[in-house]
């Protein structure tokens, strides 16, 4: 059973930039998997690094519960 990511978040300005952008930029990645790699992929060529949050967690609750103990 696949179970969904931890998620990513980004500022409006930066959402604005790869809206201008993000068809051309996804067609140039085929080879790269769903939308965080692809996202990543056109954040890097605008420049933008990436900042790894703790909070954003992938995991069932259940998961979630054993490791807190």
């Amino acid at each position: 059973m696949a179970y969904g990511g931890g998620g990513f978040a980004i500022s409006y300005p930066l959402a604005v930039a790869l809206e201008k952008m993000q068809d051309r930029c996804i067609q140039r990645y085929p080879g790269l998997y769903g939308s965080d790699d692809r996202i990543q992929a056109c954040m890097a060529e605008l420049g933008v690094p990436l900042t790894k949050e703790k909070g954003f967690h992938q995991g069932t609750i259940s998961s979630s519960l054993e490791f807190g103990r």
